[in-house]
This record gives C-alpha cells, sequence and structure tokens, in this order.
C-alpha cells in the first residue's frame, strides 16, 4: 500500500470516528497540537482508529502523543507496520 492510499483511506476512516474534527481541511504537514489544537486525546483516538482500520497494533512505547506532532508523522508509522505485516 503506497502512503498515498494510506492517507486517502486514514482520513476517510477518521472523519467517520471522529467527526468533530475536518480532517479533509488539516495540512498534514502542520502541527496538529499547535495549529488545529488536536489535543492527546484525539491523538490517542486516532491511534486507535489506525490500529482498527489497518488491523495494526501500537506498541506501548509508540502511544507517547508528543511522537505525533503532525497527521504525516502517524501516516509513517502506519505504513512501517504495513511494510513489516
Amino acid at each position: 500500500m503506497t502512503l498515498e492510499e494510506i492517507k486517502e483511506q486514514y482520513i476517510t476512516a477518521l472523519q467517520e470516528e471522529i467527526e468533530e474534527i475536518d480532517f479533509s481541511t488539516i495540512d498534514c504537514n502542520e502541527s496538529m497540537m499547535e495549529k488545529y489544537g488536536i489535543n492527546s486525546f484525539y491523538i490517542v483516538q486516532m491511534i486507535i482508529c489506525a490500529e482498527d482500520t489497518f488491523d495494526i497494533f501500537f506498541e506501548d512505547e509508540e502511544l507517547i502523543t508528543t511522537n505525533y506532532k503532525s497527521l504525516n508523522d502517524i501516516f509513517v508509522v502506519i505504513q512501517k507496520k504495513l511494510e513489516k505485516a
């Protein structure tokens, strides 16, 4: 799966899962917390959505929300996990 396919599938899943945020308007390179006010609660929800959408698992040490400053940070982790599967 290409990074672009991951982005498209993940953004669609996020839109369905977290209705309070319009993910289609977020610049994937910008800081989610600083520019869009997305807090750690939402980032945990986003990680759970990634696990459910792609049938992957984030280890405890990967749940540090400050590691995911932008959506691209999450996309890259998803892609790496899919490559290992």
